[in-house]
């Protein structure tokens, strides 16, 4: 016996060491897990809920309530988008305030030119798009007569 006892006290030490990590690590895992499966669970509560929505209660409705329902959703997306607009307007005009606020004549100066090459670039796009929509509303006009 070269080390004796020491050795038999070591190995001991670092096993309580290891399983100490071990039981804690499994607690952590543990706990990780619940969350994901929560989070998961009311994700497909969710879908759940809407297929039910969609293929049972939807189905019954007459069709004055699904315009109704309709109509409810849609002005409740309105609102969002309003209010979201609103909020992201906001952002942009401060942005652009301290943009333009801390910048040199020269920034400003080339600032100016991407801004109107930009807005010129969105108003070609919007007569593109309303070229397209006249084109297809004479074509669907020559059609129906």
């Amino acid at each position: 016996k070269i080390f004796g006892r020491m050795i038999g006290q070591k190995s001991r030490e670092s096993f309580i060491v290891w399983k100490d990590a071990m039981e804690d690590f499994r607690r952590k895992y543990t706990l990780t897990l619940r969350m994901l499966m929560r989070l998961a669970n009311t994700r497909v509560m969710g879908g759940w809920k809407k297929w039910y929505y969609e293929t049972f209660l939807k189905s019954k409705m007459t069709l004055e309530e699904k315009i109704k329902a309709l109509h409810y959703e849609l002005v409740r997306a309105r609102e969002t988008y309003n209010r979201n607009e609103k909020h992201l307007e906001k952002i942009v005009g401060e942005i652009t305030r301290l943009m333009i606020q801390n910048a040199s004549p020269k920034q400003r100066a080339l600032m100016i030119k991407i801004l109107n090459k930009c807005r010129s670039m969105m108003v070609r796009y919007g007569i593109k798009k309303w070229k397209q929509k006249v084109q297809l509303f004479k074509y669907a006009r020559q059609t129906m007569s």
